[in-house]
């Protein structure tokens, strides 16, 4: 007796078939794997926060400095804070990449415009997770809101800590590409890495440090909010001086 053999017709529908059923795969798996990575992300994101609380401890409570725009005016928060986070302590001031995973979201690993430059004092570019301008501003670039420049706060002056923003995922200010990061951000530069697609950086959610240490997915729109309304992160009452 003859073996029946497939024919090319039942070959081609059994192709077909594999081919629609990868495609409904597909997406899911694509969703499983950018929630791991979001999970990832928040894990950094923790381990951040517990080293700029542990730094507010040995510091009298002052949040940690973060950036001048000449190499004399301070170091950015990584520099500062990298002694008390598990796996950073080896990066020098003169190290020439910041390829330490804590500071790189792994869906920003993925689109990256570039690795982060240490460039031996004040600047790390394109990492993935930036502290917020309002606890420390070496720019000036506040002011216009009211908060002087080159204020340092301590963390007893912050009224409600699980509502004030410490740390998000940031973008480069100069170019707001989602492919791109910086140490310091403020509501314009907040990155909306997950779920985004990579199509711009207001269409996504961010990782969210608080100053009480929680991290939490924020809509990147919600953070992208004007910084000075009651309700925004942002601009939460330093006990009531602002």
């Amino acid at each position: 007796m003859k073996k029946k053999l497939f024919t090319l017709i039942e070959l081609l529908v059994v192709i077909a078939i594999i081919a629609i059923l990868a495609s409904m795969l597909l997406p899911a798996l694509n969703k499983a794997r950018e929630k791991g990575r979001t999970i990832a992300c928040a894990s950094n994101e923790k381990q951040i926060m517990s080293g700029i609380h542990m730094y507010m401890n040995d510091w009298n409570s002052w949040f940690p400095a973060n950036w001048g725009p000449t190499a004399t005016q301070g170091k950015a928060y990584p520099v500062n804070i990298r002694s008390y986070v598990q796996g950073s302590n080896q990066l020098g001031d003169a190290d020439t990449k910041c390829k330490n995973k804590i500071w790189w979201c792994p869906t920003h690993m993925r689109t990256a415009l570039s690795f982060g430059q240490w460039t031996g004092y004040p600047w790390i570019n394109d990492m993935s997770y930036g502290m917020s301008l309002v606890l420390f501003d070496r720019y000036g670039w506040l002011t216009s809101i009211g908060l002087p420049k080159n204020t340092q706060h301590k963390l007893t002056e912050v009224s409600k800590p699980s509502t004030f923003l410490c740390i998000t995922e940031a973008a480069n200010s100069s170019t707001k590409d989602p492919g791109s990061g910086h140490h310091t951000v403020y509501n314009a530069y907040v990155n909306g890495r997950h779920g985004a697609g990579g199509m711009d950086i207001s269409s996504g959610y961010a990782n969210t440090g608080y100053v009480d240490g929680s991290v939490r997915a924020e809509k990147a729109l919600y953070l992208q909010m004007t910084p000075y309304k009651d309700e925004a992160p942002w601009f939460k009452k330093f006990d009531g001086r602002y």
